[in-house]
């Protein structure tokens, strides 16, 4: 009701979760007794009403997240609903389901990934994955294992890594090159009140590379002027 393309339906196990993903997405506005007995039967529907659904929704997407252990042995079963449209899985509730958290290179989590795949692709549905540490290599070896749908990075992270170029390059420009960690770089996390390690640019540039390179606080220069900064948030991951 609100726009939206398509659904994402998080951690799906049921059939009956896909029923209702596929009700929303094919048969909205349809509600109630009358859903259910579109989803159980779409020969039902009249002529005019499936005309008139089709064409609504011609354009909205059904995908599920595979996520778990049950959902991959009910595989077979989901992918078999009429109206979905892919499968993507999430990677990090899969691992932990599999019992090997966030081991992305296991075997199993592998053997996993793959299965999905080859059974949606078999179904003739999408497949895909969201996943962003393995890199361009990871997404190519994804999409030859069979994926068809590849999420690749988040506005953030994209965003993070470009600034962090930037500003490496004026820090360079201006004789700064100091990394993280570094015994001559600004101290990190300052507390409030403390001097920073450099004046002007410099210590402006130094807040902007805690943010983009630790991501772990965010520092902003404080009400008092340039010379010392001020902590606003702690601990604050991207």
């Amino acid at each position: 009701d609100g726009g939206a393309s398509g659904v994402i339906f998080p951690y799906v196990e049921e059939v009956s979760q896909i029923r209702d993903l596929v009700g929303a997405c094919r048969y909205r506005p349809l509600k109630g007794a009358r859903l259910q007995q579109a989803l159980d039967d779409p020969q039902s529907l009249e002529p005019e009403l499936a005309a008139y659904l089709a064409e609504r929704n011609a354009h909205s997407i059904a995908v599920a997240n595979i996520e778990s252990v049950p959902a991959i042995e009910n595989l077979d079963a989901l992918l078999a609903v009429e109206g979905l449209d892919a499968v993507l899985i999430g990677p990090h509730d899969l691992s932990c389901s599999l019992g090997i958290p966030e081991e992305y290179e296991h075997p199993r989590f592998d053997e996993a990934v793959r299965t999905i795949f080859t059974a949606a692709r078999k179904a003739d549905k999408g497949a895909g994955i969201h996943f962003f540490s393995g890199g361009i290599a990871q997404e190519i070896d994804f999409l030859q294992a069979g994926a068809n749908l590849v999420v690749h990075g988040a506005d953030v992270l994209i965003y993070k890594h470009a600034l962090s170029e930037e500003i490496t390059t004026l820090r360079k420009a201006m004789g700064d090159e100091h990394q993280p960690g570094d015994p001559g770089g600004p101290h990190h996390g300052a507390e409030a009140g403390e001097p920073a390690a450099h004046g002007g640019a410099h210590q402006h540039l130094a807040a902007l590379r805690q943010f983009v390179e630790d991501g772990e606080r965010i520092v902003a220069p404080a009400a008092d002027g340039p010379g010392s900064l001020r902590r606003i948030t702690e601990n604050h991951s991207l």
